[in-house]
Parts: structure tokens; C-alpha cells; sequence
């Protein structure tokens, strides 16, 4: 007897399918009927999930930015508790790291363009990165609080490094030199420690 999939697993192999393929192919090409049959459900089930292709490149934004936040936390937690230093510098290098792991699903998520996102300044307001700002605003507070930062503004700073870090790593993959690598991630390494030095 065939198993009926949970709501959640079922949801989960659309998303799963839909990445595949716009890993694959021009995103803007990509149809609902390519996505159903990558998944192997009907038209019917999708839209028991997503109204547009664009409400699937969302959740798939979504799912991107919350995995990333979780290798990074991850990454944090090995760390000492009290290494405050440590901690923002292993999390801003984590999400340089995973960037450049792969590159080709992060530039088709989020340099996409649909009806529902006309312009880049759309796109970019359409799904801000508050959650990762506000993880880097948390720790900074933290450190502050303990004694261990002197950071007078936490959240600006916090907008500062994600936006420098950001576009570091976008950089880094379009010019695709491999040396820069080692250099960029050793000078963030040094930045962070001079941000958030206590003097």
C-alpha cells in the first residue's frame, strides 16, 4: 500500500524539487509544471501549498537563510560561552564559508527577479536579513553587556559587518580568486577583533 505522505514531508519534496531545478536552469524559465513533475505530484497538490512560483522562490529564501543561521549557531556553540570575540568573528567567517560552498543557489534565490519583485530595491525589501542582523545585534549586546566589547551602537555595527561581510563574499565568488580567499577571511578575523576589542 502506497504511504501518504505528512503535509510537511510533501511540502518539503516540492521545495526540494524546485531547488534542484533552478540550480539547473534559468530561474525565469522555470514553470509550476516542471516543478510537479521533478516533485511527482499534480498541479492539485501544489496549490494545495503555494499560489505562485514566486510564493515557492520565497519558502526557498526562507529555508536558505534558516539553514545557513543554523550551521552558523552550530559553528558558535563549539566555542567557549564567554568567548564573545570568538563567537562573532567564527559567525560572520561561517557565513562567508557557506556562501562560497555554494555560491550557484544563493545568487538563483536571491538575484531573482519575478513578478512580485520587480526591482532589485523590491527584492531587497521584500526579505531584509533581520534574522541574521539581529542574531550579530544579539551577540554584540552580549559581549557589551559582559564587559568584554565597548561597542557604543550594536546594531549599526551589526548592519555594518553583515552588509561588509555580504558583499565580501559576493566579491569573492565573481572574481573567483582562490588566494583572496585565505587573505579576506584572515583580515575579517583581524576586523572582528578590532570592533570588538574592549578599549
Amino acid at each position: 500500500m502506497t504511504r501518504t505522505k505528512p503535509k510537511t514531508e510533501r511540502r518539503a519534496d516540492l521545495l526540494d524539487a524546485a531547488e534542484k531545478l533552478i540550480i539547473e536552469r534559468d530561474i525565469n524559465q522555470l514553470t509550476v509544471e516542471d516543478i510537479t513533475t521533478a516533485a511527482g505530484v499534480s498541479k492539485g497538490t501544489y496549490y494545495l501549498y503555494f499560489s505562485t512560483k514566486d510564493d515557492v522562490i520565497a519558502s526557498l529564501r526562507e529555508r536558505y537563510i534558516t539553514r545557513l543561521m543554523e550551521r552558523q549557531e552550530a559553528a558558535v556553540n563549539r566555542l567557549s560561552p564567554g568567548d564573545w570575540a570568538g563567537r562573532v568573528e567564527t559567525w560572520l567567517v561561517t557565513g562567508v564559508q557557506d556562501y562560497l560552498n555554494d555560491p550557484g543557489l544563493h545568487n538563483a534565490l536571491f538575484h531573482h527577479v519575478g513578478p512580485q519583485m520587480p526591482t532589485h530595491a523590491d527584492r531587497e525589501r521584500s526579505m531584509p536579513p533581520y534574522g541574521q542582523i539581529e542574531a550579530l545585534t544579539s551577540m554584540l549586546e552580549s559581549g557589551t553587556r559582559a564587559g568584554v566589547f565597548n561597542v557604543v551602537d550594536p546594531q549599526a555595527t551589526a548592519v555594518l559587518l553583515f552588509g561588509a561581510v555580504h558583499h565580501a563574499a559576493d566579491y569573492l565568488h565573481h572574481e573567483g580568486d582562490t588566494a583572496m580567499v585565505d587573505r579576506l577571511l584572515m583580515e575579517l578575523r583581524h576586523w572582528c577583533r578590532m570592533v570588538t576589542r574592549n578599549s
